[in-house]
């Protein structure tokens, strides 16, 4: 069948103007949860290998000084003053395997699940982003984790014939796609659906990526704003077109793997009929609090799939102007705290080779970063009528804070424990506008699907538990206070 590239544009362009902010939304969190710099570099600057030679180095010279005991003694003690290079070692170790699980089991998931968003949203406008959490709601992603890992391990291993690397490329293109559709497919079955539906068109995908070229050369002119604002929307839309030409390509030429193909309603809208009569169905004898929004034509039918399906939405209505519980707030506040001390832990860990304590507090716990949290939630669901607005604050708000809080240990202690000086677009090395925009990221992601998913899940847990919860660790928390207090002004 024959195809035009301006066709596929110009669905892509309709299709950006319509969804223009959540398109951005979703590849600015695919961007920021599956780019390439989720492995520190810094990691590498600590050489395991060069400071075991010097280990061993430093010893051998005690030992072979002189043979008595004292000298040995005194060998051995030098060796230990290494004793953070086995704490390199470990990091280092540590981070290649976290990476590795982050990788398989979070990047790749979330890249499989926006290819979901974009299918549906050709065809359901009010489709959510929060559908980039599609797969985990069926708590099955270990298929989908293994034919994303088997194509990458693939893809690498035939970059070595070169020729090779570039056709298995586009041949592999169709699989993130394909799992979005039908996440139980077969390993060989999504390799070969792939393998068929490329057939003879890996040329014509290769010119249409090349023609996007000029916006890949205004993207490094702009420093990546045009990519974030529109490029990368423009361009995942577009291939999302190419992917469903494809589908109805094979569908038209009655192949066997059509069957594959599980998900009609990708492209066909329900009729008024089916939905009036799962409304009355569901609403009464499965789902009683499933959202009517639901049971829109603008929003996919997740529950015609049925009731065995284990794709079907979660049976219960998630709004972002809930009413959070108190308890809810409150443990929040000790989570995100607790969250913000382990990742400045591991930064210092893995900067420094030593654990440094970034908190002013002596317990795990930064407070300032559960208040700042606990904040977005509260002004957040104020201002949540205007998205633009919200977001704006959930970025700006935590930033400003983050630099007040450098102040502060700066001016309290004498030192800083990040500095962005020499990176692009810092305020005082405090911070910069990449932490800026990972702030952002993370505060949108604990407004929009964190708190939600938090409060949802401590419903099930009677009110009296999480108060005795609540209350256990305020105390731990006054006693660090206490402790604190004394060390610094009694001690």
């Amino acid at each position: 069948m024959s195809w035009s590239r301006r066709l596929l544009k110009t669905n892509a362009k309709k299709a950006v103007r319509q969804n223009y902010w959540r398109f951005i939304a979703v590849c600015f969190l695919v961007m920021f949860i599956c780019g390439s710099g989720l492995m520190p570099p810094l990691l590498f600057q600590r050489n395991p290998a060069v400071e075991i030679s010097q280990s061993l180095r430093s010893l051998a010279d005690h030992l072979t000084a002189d043979a008595s005991m004292g000298e040995l003694a005194s060998g051995v003690s030098d060796w230990l003053d290494y004793s953070d290079t086995l704490l390199g070692i470990g990091v280092f170790w540590i981070s290649i395997v976290l990476w590795c699980l982050y990788k398989i089991f979070i990047a790749n998931i979330v890249r499989v699940n926006s290819k979901r968003f974009f299918m549906e949203t050709r065809t359901y406008p009010k489709t959510s982003v929060k559908k980039i959490g599609y797969l985990y709601k069926g708590k099955d992603i270990k298929n989908t984790a293994e034919i994303m890992l088997c194509m990458y391990v693939c893809r690498f291993l035939w970059w070595f014939t070169i020729i090779g690397g570039i056709v298995k490329s586009y041949e592999y293109a169709m699989i993130p796609y394909i799992l979005a559709e039908n996440p139980d497919i077969a390993r060989k079955d999504a390799f070969r659906l792939s393998k068929e539906m490329m057939h003879n068109k890996k040329i014509g995908l290769f010119i249409l990526q090349m023609s996007f070229i000029p916006w890949f050369l205004l993207g490094i002119i702009s420093m990546g704003l045009t990519n974030i604002f529109f490029f990368n929307a423009y361009m995942e839309a577009t291939e999302t077109e190419f992917y469903m030409m494809l589908r109805r390509d094979i569908v038209a030429q009655r192949s066997k793997s059509s069957k594959f193909f599980i998900d009609n309603y990708l492209e066909n809208k329900p009729s008024e009929d089916e939905i009036l009569i799962n409304m009355f169905v569901l609403e009464k004898n499965y789902m009683p609090n499933l959202d009517s929004d639901e049971f829109s034509q603008n929003v996919y039918p997740m529950f015609l799939r049925g009731k065995d399906s284990k794709w079907y939405e979660t049976p219960y209505a998630k709004k972002d102007d809930r009413n959070y519980h108190i308890t809810t707030y409150i443990l929040l506040f000790f989570l995100t705290s607790i969250i913000g001390w382990a990742a400045n832990i591991t930064i210092g860990l893995i900067k420094q080779g030593y654990v440094i304590n970034a908190g002013i507090l002596y317990g795990p716990w930064i407070p300032v970063v559960g208040i700042t949290a606990v904040l977005v939630l509260l002004v957040g669901r104020r201002l949540m009528k205007h998205p633009l607005v919200n977001v704006t604050f959930i970025t700006v708000f935590p930033s400003a804070v983050q630099y007040f809080y450098v102040w502060l240990i700066e001016w309290l202690e004498g030192t800083r424990y990040w500095d962005f000086s020499g990176y692009f677009l810092n305020l005082n090395g405090r911070i910069c506008l990449s932490s800026v925009v990972a702030v952002g990221a993370f505060g949108s992601a604990l407004f929009y699907l964190i708190g939600p998913e938090l409060d949802e899940y401590l419903k099930q847990f009677p009110v009296r538990k999480k108060w005795k919860v609540c209350i256990a660790l305020f105390i731990l928390f006054l006693i660090d206070i206490g402790i604190t207090i004394y060390i610094t002004f009694f001690n």
